[in-house]
């Protein structure tokens, strides 16, 4: 009886530990989807700061692609959270429910991280880049000693001395960047990033 009782208790606590993370992870997906979708309702073009300056986001597509997969986890977790409440499918859907609505989630909110977050703001001092959580380095054009291009991350890389500034290419106002960079750097700075960035665009 003892045992039976103990039994009872640890697959309760179990069950309740479930119910909570699936109310948890559909509560978070929503709640992030919440805040996208007034972000995304935002205004997303080349924003213009002063004469000459700009700031570089993405566009509205790739903010509604993470929208998109931010409600696709939520659907996830609310499957999950009717398995838990016994009204579809067995309990041990819940096993394949549940890595698979952990997964979701940290992908949307990567993307959501990259495409709402992040930008590049070009001003005629240098070019500085808001990451994920935290302002980059900014780099005076005075101190550009290289523009390189990684294929991996899509995106130019303008180096300083001390630090480097991320700029995707697939940001708005990629042309106007490459036109600064055309006026104010010497050629040889930026001549192989750009055109290893144009054979590789027109590859695809």
């Amino acid at each position: 009886m003892i045992l039976v009782a103990a039994n009872n208790a640890i697959d309760g606590a179990l069950e309740g530990g479930l119910r909570g993370a699936v109310v948890g992870g559909f509560a978070g997906v929503v709640l992030a989807a919440g805040v996208g979708f007034h972000r995304l309702l935002s205004r997303s073009t080349v924003d213009p700061l002063g004469k000459s300056d700009f700031v570089m986001v993405y566009s509205l597509t790739y903010r509604a692609i993470a929208i998109f997969s931010l409600l696709f986890a939520a659907a996830v977790w609310a499957m999950a959270g009717l398995v838990t409440a016994g009204l579809v499918a067995e309990k041990a859907a819940l096993v394949a429910l549940l890595p698979i609505g952990f997964g979701m989630t940290v992908g949307s909110l990567a993307l959501a991280a990259e495409f709402f977050r992040r930008t590049v703001t070009v001003s005629e001092y240098g070019v500085s880049g808001r990451g994920w959580f935290r302002k980059s380095e900014t780099v005076a054009w005075k101190r550009v000693v290289a523009i390189d291009y990684s294929l991996v991350l899509s995106a130019y890389k303008v180096r300083g001395r001390k630090g480097d500034v991320t700029v995707p290419v697939k940001m708005l106002g990629h042309t106007a960047f490459q036109k600064v960079c055309r006026d104010r750097l010497e050629k040889y700075l930026y001549e192989n990033a750009f055109e290893s960035a144009k054979k590789y665009a027109s590859n695809y």
